[in-house]
Order: structure tokens, then sequence, then C-alpha cells
């Protein structure tokens, strides 16, 4: 049995595009227009997790992570004995002393850190501004992407990132620094590279679901599935959680994804299928009120999640995932292989992921929205103008139509469904897909909670 047949996929769930049907009935009508409310919801503050203790995690994660990882820098990179490591170790992240009482000169810290690739050299100039407790701290940091991230690289070997196309989730609660230990100590006892990051609670992110992420190649899946396990069976102690929805799950609580390389402006598994969603319901449910997409629910839920998964899996054929949600089809072919031939496979087929992306599904700022709102009233101004004067006035489009001579190319799809789409809103045929800025995520607009049957698209 290939990985990709034990994956179970989320579109194969009623029950969830259900929820995500009454999610979208909820949003504002600013929000709708925004996007990356799935995201938010499922990822970065789910219900599940909103009971986190944040003293909780910060002790744990002090005392499975950040003691682990940088007393490991300590002695495996710059030479100290276990003993002095830890000493420094409490010096400065736990008494908070002074820098002069560790004996370690700043600036030779930097440069060997620099020398050895550990350091990122775009921040080259703010490393001797910073305490020494923040130098050390900055080999973890992911700037730019949440948590804190744990690399084999980073205590001193030879970097090798592997191919790294696949993602296991996991969610252990406050557990999960336990279980990040866990998984590095048998990695090393494997002589295995790992390349992971768990949520960092000083930066406000424990009550995330995706609370470690482990990367790995094509060829490691296995490997890997089978450390997880082992770990799990081997500490029946720790409770695991179940994943997020939204990614894909193995033995109920693994979860999966695999990060897009064609997704624009979508860089990670759940921004890229929650950009899915939230177009795929956007174009089914329209500007209907949440009243209204409840009482069609209530009257006809089966023929409404069938409507919304069509149009999930119609978009997703866009990105050449059509196989499995979870995965495009060139890593769905390439796990098909013996791991030794699963890299190859996939660089030989890589460039099918680029092929016909529709245009159309490219997200636009505000500003361009707003631009496009005005040019519109413009035209339609000089066509009005034209017509009283006994002229004819034609504008040439800003780009081809995805569907060239299709009047409706959406006829065919509404039809085969069997659904009246006008109980639940109109749906213009000329609508684009939803657009969505790259910092909706950090920046959502607050939008009274009301709901109309006003048109949601600039």
């Amino acid at each position: 049995m290939s990985f990709v047949d034990k994956v179970k996929s989320p579109l194969d769930n009623d029950e969830f595009l259900k929820s995500m049907i009454l999610l979208y009935a909820r949003q504002s009508s600013e929000d709708r227009k925004s996007g990356s409310y799935i995201y938010d919801e499922l990822i970065r503050h789910p219900e599940s997790e909103a009971d986190a203790n944040k003293s909780t995690y910060t002790w744990n994660f002090k005392k499975y992570v950040e003691q682990d990882t940088i007393c490991k820098l300590l002695t495996d990179v710059l030479g100290y004995s276990k003993e002095e490591s830890i000493r420094i170790y409490m010096d400065l992240f736990l008494d908070e002393k002074e820098e002069g009482a560790t004996k370690i000169d700043k600036g030779d810290l930097v440069s060997e850190l620099e020398n050895r690739g550990i350091l990122n050299i775009q921040y080259d100039g703010n490393y001797m501004e910073m305490s020494l407790k923040d130098v050390l701290k900055e080999v973890f940091i992911g700037h730019g992407t949440m948590g804190y991230h744990v690399y084999k690289s980073k205590f001193g070997n030879i970097w090798d990132s592997g191919d790294s196309k696949i993602k296991f989730y996991i969610n252990a609660g406050e557990y999960t620094y336990e279980f990040s230990k866990l998984f590095k100590e048998m990695c090393e006892s494997h002589d295995m590279r790992y390349t992971y990051k768990v949520v960092n609670p000083e930066r406000d992110e424990e009550t995330r679901a995706d609370k470690m992420c482990i990367y790995m190649g094509l060829s490691e899946v296995e490997e890997y599935l089978a450390i997880v396990r082992e770990i799990r069976l081997e500490h029946p102690e720790i409770e695991f959680k179940k994943p997020s929805p939204l990614m894909g799950v193995v033995d109920g609580w693994i979860g999966v994804g695999s990060d897009p390389d064609n997704f624009e402006l979508a860089s990670s598994y759940n921004d890229s299928r929650a950009l899915l969603i939230e177009n795929s319901l956007s174009k089914v449910l329209g500007n209907a009120s949440e009243a209204k997409i409840k009482k069609t629910l209530e009257s006809n839920e089966v023929e409404l999640i069938k409507a919304v998964r069509a149009e999930i899996e119609k978009r997703s054929k866009a990105y050449s995932i059509t196989k499995h949600f979870v995965f495009d089809d060139v890593i769905v072919q390439s796990l098909e292989l013996p791991p030794e031939e699963r890299m190859d496979e996939y660089g030989k087929n890589r460039n099918k992921l680029f092929n016909n992306l529709p245009s159309n599904e490219r997200k636009q700022t505000a500003m361009q929205r707003i631009r496009s709102f005005f040019k519109k009233i413009r035209e339609k101004r000089l066509k009005k103008k034209a017509k009283n004067e006994g002229n004819t006035i034609v504008f040439m489009p800003d780009k081809q139509d995805l569907y060239p001579g299709m009047e409706d190319p959406d006829k065919d799809y509404k039809a085969e469904i069997k659904i009246d789409m006008d109980k639940i809103g109109q749906i213009p045929v000329t609508q684009e897909p939803i657009k969505r800025d790259t910092g909706t995520q950090e920046q959502k607009q607050d939008g009274d909670l009301g709901h109309d049957d006003s048109d949601v698209w600039i």
C-alpha cells in the first residue's frame, strides 16, 4: 500500500465541509472578501486550543526545548563542557545575570556562528546590538515564519535539507515539547537528519493547532512514520489531540500536508488549502446571508455539500491536485515508487505543476481592487456618454478569459450538481474568485456580524 493510501483526505468528510459552509455563513462581508478566516479558525486560533495555559507551555518549552537546544549549541558548536553549558544557560536564561558572568565574548560568538553558517547573514548588522542571550536564541528563530526551528545543521553539521516535500503535524498539547525532544533523540540514535519546528509560547504561538511540524523528504516518509509511531507506543502517558480537519490524517493523530510549489501567494499547505476552500465557498454561496445559507443547508444538505466539494475539486485541478487533496499529482506519482526513485521522479515531472495555472487565481491588493472598481465606474460613464452621442465604445479586456468563447463557463457544472443556486443568492457568472492580500492573515479587518444580500465583491 502506498503511503498516499494511508492518508485520509479532508474532502471525504461531509461534516468538515458542512462546518466550512457554516463558518462562511458567519463571516461578515468584509471577512468574506479578505479571506483567511479558515486559516485563523482551524490553524491559528482553533477553539480546541482556547484553554491553552501559557505558563505551562512556557515551562515545558524551556525544560524540553530551549535548554536542550541552547546547551547542545554551546557544547557541540562552541566547545563548552556539559556542566559549563548548563551553567551558562541558567545564568542567562533563568537567572538573567549580567553577560559578563558568562565570560563569553559576543564578537567571538557571532563570528564563530557565522563562520559555521548557523546565523542568518541577512541580520548580520543587528547581532552586535543584541544581548548575548538573544544572539543564542537567534539561531533557532524563524524570521517570517512561526515557530522555534530545530535542525540538525544548527549544531555544527553540514547542511542537508533533503527535499523536504512532506510534513507531519503533531499536536500533543503541552506534551508537544517533550515529544519533540524524544523525536530528536531517536533521530540521532538512528543517525537520521531532523528538521522540525515547535510553537514558541514566548511569541504567543501556543494556541496554534500545528504545534509541531516535521519536514521530510519523499524518500524518508516511511522512516519518520515509524519513528513517531514508536514514540507514541513507548510513551502512553503523552496525550495526543486530533490534527486540524484541514490536514490529511494518518492513524487519527498524525496530521499530513505537502507545501505547494505552484501557489503564487500561499506558501504553506494549510494556507493553500484554506484558500482553495475559501474561493470555492465564495463561488457556491456568493453573497447569501447567514439565514439563507442555513435554511438551504437544512433543506438540501446533501446537494449543497456536494456542490461545495465539486467546486473545490474543480479549482484544485488547476494546481494538479486531482488524485488526493493533500498532495499534488506529482507527489502522488512519486510516492508510488520505491523510496530511492522518488526524488528523481519528482524532479522529472515537477514542471507539470506550472502548466495552465489560471490567471484569475492571482490575488489582488486592496489598492488594485479599488482601482478596478473605479475603472468600471469610469467605463460605464463613458459608454453611456457615447450612446447618448450615437457612438459605440469598446474597451479591451485586461486579460483573456479562462474559457475563451464560452458564454458561461459554469453552465454545465451548475446543471450537473442539480441544485437551485438562486435559493442561496445570486452568483454573477463573470465574478472572479476571491482575491486575498498577503497581509490579510495578520491584518484582518473587523466587520459587523450582520449579513445582508448585498454584493460582497468589489
